[in-house]
């Protein structure tokens, strides 16, 4: 039985070839040729103390630029992608402050259309969930900021061109 096991695995493998360490995930492929402009939107939400909109927008922002990415305005003309951060706090009686993070990139473009623009998700990574524990924010920050290098690896995977431009 072992050994049919492992022709079949051979067979495969010979058939459809072996997994390429360098081959890109489905969201890494949504990212090709997607320009170097993003703008960054915050999904409005309840302040809750140090923990604000403007407080993710600057951390999301800091760590775009940091890593490479040119920052434009959401009312900048196309060719742009824009990164939007949506975080829903709710009240759960066992656990506490909990937050859903979602981070999702759309990517604007100009296409001949009745509509002209068309918009459509290209990469995201969400409902993750965080419990606000003693160390708030920063906890959720972490969090989000995790969320964020995962874009920036994704992104410069697709696009080796692109890293280290502005």
């Amino acid at each position: 039985m072992k050994q049919r096991i492992f022709i079949l695995l051979i067979l495969f493998i010979a058939a459809f070839g072996s997994p390429s360490a360098s081959a890109l995930t489905l969201l890494q492929e949504n990212l090709i040729d997607v320009p170097n402009r993003f703008a960054v939107s915050i999904a409005d939400f309840a302040a809750d103390g140090e923990f604000t909109p403007q407080s993710v927008r600057n951390l999301v922002e800091k760590q775009l630029v940091t890593a490479g990415f040119k920052l434009v305005s959401e009312e900048s003309a196309p060719p742009l992608a824009t990164v939007q951060v949506t975080i829903v706090r709710r009240d759960d009686p066992a656990e506490g402050k909990v937050y859903m993070l979602d981070l999702n990139v759309f990517n604007v473009s100009v296409i001949n259309t009745v509509y002209r623009l068309r918009k459509g998700t290209v990469w995201m990574v969400g409902s993750e969930k965080v419990i606000a524990g003693n160390d708030f924010p920063k906890n959720v920050e972490g969090r989000l900021s995790q969320m964020v290098r995962y874009l920036v690896q994704d992104y410069f995977t697709a696009n080796p061109n692109q890293s280290g431009k502005q």
